[in-house]
């Protein structure tokens, strides 16, 4: 009896664990309702940022909006932050990936195409900053499932070429070049801003259900 009810309390924390889904972001630093001065750089990171993986997991991407709180703190980003265009004329995203791949160009950022999607379902070219474009991606290797394999990191920034209204829904689509077919070959990130309306005479946050038309990739 002793053995059932612990494999009772096991397997309900398993299925909690499974099902349980994350705290939807409201993105109150891009709304304004959240003074990011008062957050470290690393909170501010933490409060923005998506992680997504494609290609069976091999593909891990993080992308998060660069804020001025955030360019003007994150001493550990210097290189490159420092070319950076205006962030009243453009906006800007970080990202960061990790592939498990034995081809090397699948990390490389002139590699990868994007396009990001305005709350008014507008299109946007994106292009990496000069020295996000010419940076080596970080090579080692790791155990796999058939042996060796090895393991990219490359992290650099991209922007649009337009300003993107942040306190409003935006996307980014990233299409990588390289990647098996017939895997998926793109990816959105989206930031889905709730905007205040009034039902029923009170004020509610509404978030946005529209689905935006995917990128067509290369």
């Amino acid at each position: 009896m002793k053995h059932l009810v612990i494999l009772f309390i096991l397997s309900t924390f398993v299925s909690c664990s499974m099902f349980s889904s994350k705290q939807a972001q409201d993105y109150e630093i891009l709304t304004g309702e959240v003074n990011p001065e008062t957050l470290s750089t690393e909170e501010i990171k933490s409060e923005l940022i998506q992680k997504e993986t494609m290609a069976v997991r091999s593909f891990e991407i993080k992308v998060y909006p660069l804020i001025d709180s955030y360019i003007k703190r994150a001493d550990i980003e210097k290189e490159l932050l420092n070319d950076l265009p205006s962030t009243t004329e453009k906006t800007c995203f970080m990202t960061e990936i990790r592939i498990d791949s034995h081809n090397k160009k699948s990390a490389d950022f002139k590699s990868w195409k994007a396009e990001a999607i305005n709350h008014e379902s507008e299109f946007i070219h994106m292009e990496w900053t000069p020295v996000s474009s010419e940076l080596t991606p970080v090579e080692k290797n790791i155990g796999g499932y058939t042996g060796e394999e090895r393991r990219y990191t490359n992290k650099g920034v991209l922007c649009a070429v337009d300003k993107i209204t942040m306190s409003k829904f935006f996307q980014v689509k990233l299409s990588p070049q390289v990647v098996q077919w017939p895997l998926k070959q793109d990816i959105t990130f989206t930031w889905n801003i709730p905007q205040k309306k009034v039902v029923d005479g009170k004020v509610v946050k509404v978030k946005r259900k529209k689905k935006v038309q995917k990128y067509k990739g290369w």
